[in-house]
């Protein structure tokens, strides 16, 4: 798996930005399978193989994991990521309109704690659509980072963190960077994953 993951790396690097799982992107699982992954990953025979290579390139201390390209889950190269903490923390109308009662109300505490580490449910039937629902929200407007964590009882929860504490926790540097800077940086890498179609979609108005 070395040799996949390092391959994956390398089109990260080259790239700026990589999707997880995408039919006409490049991806990590069409780096694994070498060739586009339609639909959902996880019923492809090679899908056990796409998430551990997704898991290990997930944790390279280059890479950052957000919703942002066509709202799908995206892998974020290290020197696009003061880009990406610009727009985050802008807290612009397009971020903060509309959220549900339930996602202001988690944003707000996420920010208050630095971070959340929420209880999953004991069975997938005991999940609550209204929390499910506000996690994506925030997700997709990128107020908060999100990430898979191992809970005691070894199951799989969503770790909520404000902006502000994961660049404590990587002792990121608060650079200076315009918002409008940081958008066309993103928007061209975005545009460079298919070059001669369509750019894909961003989080935020053009």
């Amino acid at each position: 798996m070395e040799t996949i993951v390092a391959t994956v790396l390398a089109e990260l690097d080259r790239l700026g930005l990589l999707l997880q799982s995408d039919g006409r992107f490049p991806s990590v699982a069409g780096l694994v399978v070498g060739a586009p992954v339609t639909g959902s990953w996880w019923g492809h025979p090679r899908g056990k193989e796409i998430y551990a290579v997704a898991v290990e390139v997930g944790e390279h201390a280059d890479v950052l994991t957000v919703k942002l390209v066509d709202g799908k889950l995206t892998l974020v190269h290290r020197r696009h990521w003061a880009d990406l903490l610009a727009i985050a923390r802008a807290g612009a109308p397009w971020q903060l309109a509309g959220l549900t009662p339930l996602a202001r109300d988690l944003h707000g505490r996420v920010v208050k704690a630095g971070e959340l580490h929420p209880d999953p449910p004991k069975k997938r039937s005991a999940v609550d659509p209204k929390r499910k629902e506000a996690i994506q929200q925030l997700e997709s407007r990128l107020l908060v980072y999100s990430s898979s964590v191992h809970t005691p009882s070894g199951a799989h929860a969503r770790s909520l963190e404000s902006w502000d504490h994961l660049m404590k926790r990587l002792k990121l540097p608060a650079a200076p960077r315009a918002v409008a800077d940081a958008q066309k940086a993103l928007e061209k890498a975005a545009a460079g994953l298919a070059p001669g179609q369509p750019p894909p979609p961003l989080p935020w108005p053009r």
